[in-house]
């Protein structure tokens, strides 16, 4: 009896140790260098804010994120964009902002093929974390 026991404890431990390997798993992470503000203010085709109106997550996923996100600008800093345009925004990896309905965000970035993309580890993020980099951004607008 207890070498069977012994036997069901260790395929126990088997099969837990199985399920971790065999469970899909997604490991995201951003590493960046960032350079000061002005970099990013020279590079940068367009600096907006936008609020997010829509949101849509991807279902297929086991753990669904949003991959898109409908955007409307709010006031712009740099670029030939007019403030109310809407786009829908493509998240174009780990480092671009997780958007979150109603809220804005500061966005550096470009334009490619017809779709707006972040330059990946800008000052790209919420607004209401960005006061001071906003100020200094605009010192080297006002600069420039």
């Amino acid at each position: 009896m207890k070498a069977v026991l012994k036997n069901l404890t260790s395929i126990r431990y088997v099969l837990v140790t199985l399920t971790f390997f065999l469970m899909p798993a997604k490991v995201k992470a951003c590493d960046c260098v960032m350079y000061p503000v002005n970099y990013y203010v020279k590079k940068s085709r367009y600096i907006i804010i936008v609020k997010v109106i829509e949101t849509v997550s991807d279902s297929s996923e086991l753990y669904p994120e949003n991959k898109d996100a409908m955007l409307e600008v709010t006031r712009v800093f740099k670029g030939k964009i007019k403030v109310k345009r809407r786009f829908t925004f493509k998240r174009d990896g780990n480092c671009d902002p997780r958007f979150t309905k109603n809220e804005e965000y500061l966005l550096f970035c470009f334009r490619k093929k017809g779709s707006y993309h972040i330059y990946h580890c800008s000052y790209s993020g919420e607004k209401s974390a960005s006061s001071a980099i906003i100020r200094e951004m605009e010192k080297e607008l006002r600069h420039q």
